[in-house]
């Protein structure tokens, strides 16, 4: 790519969101709609060096992302209790996906394909009194490949959340327990500029505990040991794919 090439684009963006409060209820329900372009980012147009003839360049040949996203949900506040859900659709035409190490050269390009992705989150917290209190939640994402029919890459599995927190005073504490479900929906080698699915990933559950103190208005000390069972485990959401980048492409 020659010093004195330019891509310059404007990309328009809308979004909208309906809100309604129940009468009877401290529940307030919502849908949302947006619309989104992303134009590629410098390393995804200049990263990979495969391909570099006429017609083949990412530089040109990459297009803009379109996102079209949908979602709802609704909040409930009753207390002591506090809870939330939402769901959503997201439609991405000309979504940039990276493929790694392409028989029988072993190359790597972007491509742009159509994917789509939706999901959904929830949260719990209750608060048992002044000193202790409650929360939790639950996420989950699915995404595929619309010109393949094949799962996206790094698609974060279910995951829950349970944390305990108490508090006194100027000092407090809480627990975390994070469950992560196993992620067998995978895209061996493909993913985006920093990061690619290397295989399929196993289950786990941490347990964290942090304690903290507010020694001052604006002096706060805390600790805490994440891991506290010393359990062996491995995320499946990486940044071990792209060693131009400086990131440590580990092999599958």
């Amino acid at each position: 790519m020659r010093r004195t090439e330019r891509r310059s684009e404007v990309y328009p963006a809308a979004f909208v969101r309906l809100e309604h409060q129940a009468e009877t209820l401290p529940l307030m329900a919502y849908v949302g709609a947006g619309l989104s372009e992303r134009f590629p980012d410098y390393w995804e147009l200049i990263t990979l060096t495969s391909g570099r003839r006429a017609g083949q360049d990412a530089f040109y040949r990459l297009k803009r992302e379109k996102t079209a996203q949908i979602d709802l949900g609704a909040h409930l506040q009753l207390a002591p209790l506090d809870a939330w859900v939402l769901a959503y659709v997201k439609q991405v035409r000309d979504f940039i996906l990276f493929r790694y190490g392409i028989p029988p050269a072993n190359i790597s390009r972007a491509d742009n394909i159509d994917a789509r992705i939706h999901g959904g989150e929830a949260g719990l917290n209750y608060r048992f009194n002044d000193r202790w209190r409650l929360e939790s939640s639950l996420a989950w994402a699915f995404g595929e490949n619309r010109d393949t029919h094949r799962p996206l890459p790094q698609i974060p599995p279910l995951e829950g959340r349970l944390a305990l927190s108490w508090e006194q005073g100027d000092w407090s504490a809480t627990g975390l327990w994070r469950l992560v479900a196993a992620q067998h929906r995978v895209a061996l080698n493909e993913g985006n500029v920093v990061v690619k699915d290397f295989h399929r990933s196993a289950g786990f559950g941490v347990l964290s505990a942090n304690v903290a103190w507010q020694a001052a208005a604006t002096i706060k000390l805390s600790a805490g040991v994440d891991n506290l069972l010393n359990r062996s485990y491995s995320e499946h959401l990486n940044l071990a794919g792209n060693r131009g980048l400086g990131y440590a492409a580990i092999r599958p």
